[in-house]
């Protein structure tokens, strides 16, 4: 063994643990699987990849540790840490420092990653603004995820009303496909280029449906609508039902995840014949029955 593969060796075991006592609730967990995923140390422990380390090392599914990942930038976001600086994050393993730091700030942090997920999409400062809002609606507590949702509702209204040039971004209505433009929102990168369908609609933010979730919150830059015949329109809801339905199951491969992006990514919904038959194979051998 190398010196470099013993220090990842290490490094993974140093992660791991980490993971193990849950220091620090799901901050450390959501950090810890971060650094794991970036510098892909699950190698050192033979696994091919992300996915199948979570579910084999934590029974965990890809899903939810993508969760606990962004809602731990979003923690680091809300207190402002340099994410170059590990060695502060380290810092906080030692109950002193992690009470003193505590002390410094003015807003409560919070409890679970759910409270985190309505933030996930927002620029830093907006996030900020979202989350001391909600505290000070429960008396400085940590607000639950529908106070801080109902928050984020409530900021983006006031935008609309203050801020004439937003009507003109808001044109899409549920059932719309989309495009969706990451640009330079971390959170949506990984669904650049992708087509969606509009979930629900907050007077200018969405809930949109991409091929494996739902995104939550998207506001409208970050959205180009398709101009889409109604056989279309109709088309595209029923693949993404499909879609979604093929993975929301936890143990599909990874070639059928490949499928899966192939049509998540394109923006073709009357779909050839011989992609309907290789869809309808993969929902036959999943045991998934279109109603």
């Amino acid at each position: 063994m190398t010196s470099k593969e013993s220090a990842e060796n290490l490094r993974l075991e140093d992660l791991e643990l980490e993971i193990e006592r849950g220091l620090r609730s799901f901050f450390y967990v959501g950090w810890a699987l971060g650094v794991i995923r970036d510098n892909k140390l699950y190698k050192s422990s033979g696994y091919k990849n992300f996915n199948i380390y979570c579910q084999n090392r934590w029974a965990m599914t890809r899903r939810n540790a993508d969760r606990l990942i962004k809602a731990t930038e979003v923690v680091i976001n809300l207190i402002e840490l340099p994410t170059d600086d590990l060695s502060l994050i380290d810092s906080f393993k030692s109950e002193s420092n992690w009470s003193h730091f505590l002390n410094e700030i003015d807003f409560p942090l919070p409890q679970n990653e759910s409270q985190m997920r309505p933030l996930v999409g927002y620029e830093p400062e907006a996030q900020r603004t979202i989350w001391r809002l909600a505290s000070s609606k429960t008396g400085g507590m940590p607000p639950p995820a529908s106070i801080v949702k109902e928050t984020a509702i409530e900021i983006m209204k006031k935008i609309e009303q203050t801020d004439p040039s937003q009507e003109t971004l808001s044109q899409l209505e549920i059932g719309d496909i989309a495009i969706l433009q990451a640009k330079d929102i971390s959170t949506l990168k990984a669904y650049q280029g992708y087509w969606c369908v509009v979930k629900a609609k907050n007077n200018i933010i969405y809930d949109i449906d991409v091929y494996d979730r739902t995104l939550t919150l998207v506001k409208p830059e970050y959205l180009l609508k398709l101009e889409c015949t109604e056989e279309e329109k109709q088309a595209a809801i029923s693949l993404m039902a499909r879609l979604q339905r093929i993975a929301s199951v936890e143990t599909i491969s990874r070639s059928v995840n490949a499928i899966l992006i192939e049509f998540g990514s394109r923006h073709d919904f009357l779909l050839p014949e011989m992609d309907r038959q290789i869809l309808a194979f993969i929902e036959n051998q999943l045991g998934i029955t279109n109603n």
